[in-house]
């Protein structure tokens, strides 16, 4: 009966030593949402790295990365807005 007991001490010390995660933990992450910064880039028009961080323009055009949404932004003179990080659906 002992060996039954230390098991159950075992089990109960572990699930005391855990966190219990809810449902929500295994939920994907919310997406980005915020705005991406263009003022930062003004001075960077046009000389992008070519890093892949895509963002989604209003305009439904897909951008490598906010660098080169910001200088297509700027380009455009503010015809089009973010839409959203990822890539566009097609």
């Amino acid at each position: 009966m002992s060996f039954l007991l230390i098991w159950i001490k075992a089990i109960f010390i572990t699930v005391l030593a855990f966190p219990h995660y809810s449902e929500a933990g295994f939920e994907p992450p919310e997406p980005n949402s915020f705005q991406p910064n263009c003022i930062k880039y003004i001075s960077q028009v046009n000389d992008c790295k070519g890093e892949m961080d895509p963002i989604c323009g209003t305009n439904g055009r897909t951008y490598p990365n906010i660098c080169v949404f910001c200088s297509e932004l700027f380009a455009a003179s503010g015809a089009f807005t973010f839409s959203h990080y990822g890539k566009c659906a097609a």
